[in-house]
């Protein structure tokens, strides 16, 4: 499953000290422009948002284990589409030998990455497990924002991505995670089919070609060390 934060940065406020260093002069204009929040693309927006989404995700993957939590009593009021699998018929891959020791908890775990929280678990009969993993990264969300009152003097949405969870954030066996697409069944991980296109395309231009600006050849450099991140030589 996947779950994202509505307009993320714009909800954590800068102290005093971070937000005059955002004070961009206009000054034809005669105006200088202060940001109080966390800008899109100022260099602590990561950290500063991990810091509170790494909490929620330490809350998400305490609800998951914790036998007290029964997700039908206690859930947020998010939706998201139902859980989908595929055929029984496609066989499942095999997982290489690991160099590392990874602990193995059948209700799965939740991990995130700044504004993008992923759970993993394993869809056993007579478990409820997919139905936690479902719940528990949303109640976490839910429970770390302040929620919104119907007469709400200042438009404010929702924490979690609604939009975004009604299209993604069910539970399936395929899925496009961080820019790749993973397949659980399989146990693969592939770039997605539009990217593949696009890149390829774009290699077999410059070929042809015999030449390139500085500005797409670092852009392709970039695509080739995404590549390699999982593609060992």
């Amino acid at each position: 499953t996947k779950a994202d934060y509505k307009s993320a940065y714009r909800r954590c406020h800068l102290n005093w000290e971070t937000a005059v260093q955002t004070i961009t002069q206009l000054p034809e204009e005669d105006i200088a422009i202060i940001s109080l929040r966390l800008t899109f693309g100022g260099s602590p927006g990561p950290y500063e948002w991990s810091v509170i989404s790494e909490m929620i995700c330490d809350l998400a993957n305490a609800l998951l284990h914790d036998d007290d939590w029964d997700p039908d009593i206690l859930s947020a009021p998010t939706k998201i589409p139902p859980k989908q699998s595929l055929h029984d018929d496609i066989p499942f891959g095999v997982g290489k030998e690991l160099i590392v020791d990874l602990p193995v908890d059948p209700r799965g775990k939740i991990d995130c990455y700044i504004d993008d929280t992923i759970g993993l678990t394993v869809d056993l009969p007579d478990s409820n497990n997919t139905v936690r993993m479902e719940r528990a990264p949303l109640l976490a969300i839910h429970a770390a924002a302040r929620p919104v009152h119907h007469l709400e003097p200042i438009p404010r949405d929702e924490m979690a991505a609604e939009n975004k969870l009604f299209a993604e954030g069910g539970l399936e066996e395929q899925k496009i995670i961080l820019g790749w697409f993973f397949d659980f069944r399989s146990l693969t991980v592939a770039l997605p089919e539009n990217k593949f296109v696009a890149w390829s395309k774009n290699i077999q231009s410059i070929l042809q070609s015999g030449k390139t600006t500085p500005h797409e050849l670092e852009q392709m450099i970039g695509r080739l060390g995404h590549l390699g991140a999982v593609i060992p030589m």
